[in-house]
């Protein structure tokens, strides 16, 4: 993108411009105002409302290079009605890539004109599909549905024995002191909860058991004259119930104490985090969100937001509610983000909700895939997200869907080295696995038809009228991506069977008799049989060559996203055909 000398202000170094996010043609006219003015040091964005022209630009934004104004200029970045859009997400990944000289973003709110995030210094390096998103309670939030911790690796503890101290004075050091050193312990406890995953899973409890009971030992030393005022017995009360809650199945005790805590000091929101987590263990779903939206109404918490982020996702499976509870998941965890967007736990709620939303949507919306990873990408910029293996995990997951099986294998691998009990190295196979037969179904299947047959096989496929105006072309012609407007005919050769449920493989042949390996979204099994036609409309086509350890696995590959994409003998899938995504969610340890 070349901006002529001539178009260029070297000399302005404040600029400010509305935008409709909601407009592609707007939307790129950010990058080249960027390069127009190279010394520009401070830019407002004003983001009003348009109309959604559906066109997914995160692939735009991620293949923009840098510019003079981003690698040496602009300083600060103020963000005006800020609409909670994914389109305004990807331009401030943008800016907090590329912007080696950021110093400060400022995000103003639409609906309240309030500033969210003031003065925020930026370091510059800155039978269905089923869905299986790893949520866990404590430092992140994996999407792929299995691990699910409730709290964050901050030092909540602390920062409670701190507030308190301040309202009682000086005279209680003596008590603070004692709170400080529980709070302490309560912190490395909750580290080793979210850290630690040796190699027997039965070291994990027992080692947890000690701590927390070294943390109680600490807490019951303190005197009783210590523990007199309401503020001091709430703190202590809450810290109790936190210790005891560190475990991954409900406890009735630990809801008991951090229901007095709450009761004892109401303003005490990290009680009210931590129970809303203790009660969403025994399967209260409804009663935590309570706790979660009580705990809001005290001020805006990132904390809060991604656990309430991640019941919302919760409470999603089999609701009828389903896609407004995701939908509002969304909107919380970007919240979240725009309140520290350097906390890498908050970008990985994001993700996860994110990921969560492709298989509600049906498991065919490739934006939400790739937002998914971008926040993914995000959230392992910070250093103690990166230790959380659910966010390889749920990262792999994704770009599986995607079919970036090499990203895919390497993340399951990465996450089964961090967690050994995750059992990533089974994904791994079962990837591995699936390749080896795609490429073999290629190899076998060409060395056992003759040409005169492979002709025999295709000939029909010159019979097929379409009644779309989509243009019939082979995959000789196509381009490696989306190919609108086109239509490839090719006839089914070979169902190939692998571990999952989705998508359904099958090689495939086109009229110049070119294999292809054919992957379908979102139909059963039985809709699509060996020897039948089939017409792919508007085809994502790529041509893969894939390293893994020592075997390299290459063919060309059609994806089919959604029913609407293919005619089967010149007709659309039957409707008991047609299945849709479905999300699974499980706590883990």
């Amino acid at each position: 993108m070349n901006v002529r000398a001539r178009a260029m202000l070297p000399s302005l170094k404040i600029f400010a411009v509305k935008v409709r996010f909601l407009d592609q043609t707007e939307v790129k006219m950010l990058p080249t105002l960027l390069r127009c003015f190279p010394s520009l040091e401070t830019l407002h964005v004003m983001s009003i409302p348009g109309s959604p022209d559906t066109v997914d630009r995160a692939g735009f934004w991620e293949s923009l290079g840098s510019c003079d104004c981003l690698r040496g200029h602009l300083k600060t970045l103020v963000l005006h009605g800020f609409q909670n859009l994914n389109q305004e997400l990807l331009f401030l990944n943008y800016i907090l890539e590329k912007g080696k000289m950021l110093k400060t973003l400022c995000i103003v709110r639409s609906e309240i004109d309030d500033v969210l995030a003031e003065a925020r210094h930026v370091v510059a390096e800155v039978g269905p599909t089923s869905g299986f998103i790893l949520e866990r309670e404590a430092p992140s939030d994996p999407i792929a549905t299995q691990n699910q911790k409730p709290m964050s690796r901050e030092r909540e503890a602390s920062g409670v024995a701190a507030s308190s101290a301040s309202q009682r004075g000086e005279g209680a050091e003596g008590a603070d002191a004692g709170l400080e050193r529980t709070a302490d312990a309560v912190e490395e406890l909750y580290r080793l909860r979210d850290t630690f995953f040796p190699r027997d899973p039965a070291e994990k409890p027992t080692a947890l058991r000690a701590r927390a009971d070294a943390a109680l030992a600490i807490l019951d030393s303190l005197p009783p004259e210590q523990r007199k005022s309401p503020q001091q017995r709430a703190v202590c009360e809450f810290l109790r119930g936190k210790i005891l809650d560190v475990f991954p199945d409900y406890n009735k005790e630990a809801e008991d104490h951090l229901s007095k805590a709450v009761k004892l000091n109401p303003s005490l929101v990290d009680a009210w985090l931590c129970l809303g987590n203790c009660i969403w263990k025994k399967g209260d779903l409804s009663s935590a969100k309570n706790c979660f939206v009580l705990a809001l109404n005290k001020g805006a918490d990132k904390k809060i937001l991604c656990q309430l982020s991640m019941l919302e996702r919760s409470m999603a499976q089999g609701s009828e509610d389903q896609k407004l509870l995701v939908e509002e998941s969304i909107n919380h965890a970007k919240e979240a983000v725009m309140l520290d967007i350097k906390d890498g736990n908050c970008w990985y709620n994001l993700g996860n909700a994110y990921l969560t939303s492709f298989f509600v949507s049906g498991a065919w919306d490739h934006t939400q895939l790739h937002h998914s990873v971008k926040a993914y990408q995000n959230a392992e910029k910070d250093e103690t997200t990166k230790l959380n293996p659910d966010l390889y995990y749920n990262c792999a997951t994704a770009n599986k869907y995607l079919e970036n099986y090499e990203r895919a294998l390497s993340g399951f691998e990465a996450a089964a080295l961090k967690d050994p009990d995750l059992g990533a190295d089974t994904d791994v196979q079962k990837i591995t696995s699936l390749l080896d037969k795609l490429v073999n179904a290629m190899k076998v299947t060409y060395g056992q038809l003759r040409s005169k047959r492979l002709a025999s096989l295709v000939s029909s496929l010159g019979e097929v009228n379409l009644k779309s105006s989509h243009k019939k072309a082979t995959i000789s012609i196509l381009s490696e991506g989306l190919n609108k407007m086109v239509a490839v005919l090719g006839k089914v050769v070979l169902l190939i069977r692998h571990d999952d449920v989705a998508p359904l493989y099958y090689l495939t042949c086109d009229s110049d008799q070119s294999y292809f390996i054919l992957s379908v979204y979102g139909l059963r099994n039985e809709a699509i049989k060996e020897g039948d036609r089939v017409a792919l409309l508007e085809p994502y086509y790529r041509i893969l060559n894939i390293p893994w350890k020592e075997q390299r696995y290459q063919f060309k590959s059609i994806r089919v996203d959604f029913p609407e994409q293919i005619l089967i003998n010149e007709k659309a899938p039957a409707p008991h055909h047609v299945i849709r995504a479905s999300i699974h969610a499980q706590n883990k340890p």
